[in-house]
C-alpha cells in the first residue's frame, strides 16, 4: 500500500488571533478536500494544527518544515507573501522541488466560508486538479 499524497497549505498567522488563523486554515484545508482531486487518498497538512498557540514563531517554524519537506504538494493562501513563515515555506519547497500552487479567494459560500480558486501561475501538476 502506497504512502497517501501529503498537501501543505501555507498562509499568514502572525498578526491574527488564534482563533482567526485557525479559522482560516481549517476552511482552506476544507476547500482542497472538497474541490481538489488527486486521484488518491491524500492528506492535507494544516501547520496551525502542529503548533500551540503560545509557541514562539522559530518553534513552529522547526516543528513544521519537517512536515513540509515530507509533502508533495504546497498550497499558498492568499496574503503568504505578508507571512515571512509562508515566505520561508515557499523557498524550502521551491529548493525541495514540490509543486507549488497559489490560492486566491473567490467570494463566499452559502455557510460564510470562504471559496478559492486556484491560480494560473501555479504548478502545472496542480492546474489540472481542480474537480
Amino acid at each position: 500500500m502506497s504512502e497517501k499524497l501529503k498537501i501543505y497549505i501555507a498562509g499568514k498567522v502572525s498578526g491574527l488571533t488564534p482563533k482567526q488563523f485557525h479559522k482560516k486554515f481549517d476552511e482552506c484545508a476544507e476547500w482542497i478536500r472538497n474541490n481538489i482531486s488527486f486521484g488518491e487518498d491524500f492528506e492535507v497538512i494544516n501547520p496551525t494544527a502542529m503548533c500551540e498557540d503560545n509557541w514562539p514563531w522559530l518553534k513552529c517554524m522547526e516543528t513544521c518544515i519537517p512536515e513540509l519537506r515530507k509533502s508533495d504538494f504546497l498550497f499558498l493562501m492568499p496574503g503568504w507573501k505578508e507571512s515571512k513563515g509562508a515566505v520561508c515555506e515557499y523557498f524550502v519547497a521551491l529548493e525541495r522541488g514540490i509543486a507549488i500552487g497559489y490560492l486566491e479567494e473567490d467570494g463566499v459560500d452559502s455557510n460564510g466560508k470562504v471559496k478559492y480558486s486556484i491560480n494560473n501561475k501555479s504548478d502545472a501538476k496542480i492546474k489540472c486538479l481542480a474537480k
